[in-house]
């Protein structure tokens, strides 16, 4: 198996050593084979979001004493709206969450926000509460996504959202194999090694302005992907 597939022509090996390149090599140039002559090119696999053109509603009957909800639309976006939307991101998520499981005390664990996947923008809400808190939920979705939420948004909120985001990022590339990690993931993924680097740089630069623009273009939903287990 090895030899048919392990090929460094199909692989990005992140190593952190005093060893030269050249070196690091010589473990692996071996793992070759006849058989495999359509060996990979181009970008690493990623997923992919269907288009969606029409609204969609599932309605599962589930086991047990936890009920699951998912609430989404979905928007086509721009490349350089995304740290944009990074940001809108984490400020709906920490608003969402705060409205839902904290101060209605209806969810035990969720998440909120945007998922983007090459110039599609998931905006959704996933989270697990009680069966009979379902009916109350469910009508309070699409108002959670709504272009009245410009209003709320300052600088000191956007910045302090971005900040402890960074934070985090920041932390996670600490050690040498870390940034070792995210050089070879920015490459293999995005066929740019210093992606992730430049997409934080983009991030700790957005303005409110942008991050009020894109409010005001895509927090309307259309066509909702409702999926609830009960």
């Amino acid at each position: 198996f090895g030899k048919d597939y392990f090929s460094p022509v199909n692989m990005i090996i992140s190593v952190v050593s005093k060893s030269s390149p050249e070196n690091i090599y010589k473990y692996f140039k071996n793992f070759t084979s006849d058989k495999n002559t359509e060996l990979f090119s181009g970008l690493g696999y990623t997923d992919k979001y269907k288009t969606i053109t029409k609204p969609v509603k599932i309605n599962l009957k589930g086991r047990g004493e936890q009920a699951y909800l998912y609430f989404g639309f979905q928007k086509i976006i721009d490349e350089n709206e995304k740290p944009a939307l990074k940001s809108l991101s984490l400020l709906l998520n920490s608003d969402i969450i705060f409205n839902i499981r904290e101060k209605q005390g209806l969810a035990y664990r969720m998440k909120a926000g945007i998922n983007t996947i090459g110039n599609k923008g998931m905006f959704y809400i996933n989270m697990g509460t009680r069966p009979e808190n379902v009916n109350k939920l469910i009508p309070q979705f699409p108002n959670l996504f709504n272009t009245k939420f410009v209003d709320g948004i300052t600088q000191d909120k956007l910045q302090r959202a971005i900040n402890m985001y960074l934070g985090r990022m920041m932390f996670r590339r600490l050690s040498s194999i870390n940034q070792a990690y995210y050089l070879g993931h920015s490459f293999y993924f995005y066929n740019d090694i210093n992606y992730d680097n430049k997409f934080l740089t983009a991030l700790k630069n957005v303005t409110l302005k942008e991050v009020k623009a894109v409010v005001e273009k895509y927090l309307k939903v259309e066509n909702p992907v409702e999926v609830y287990i009960r």
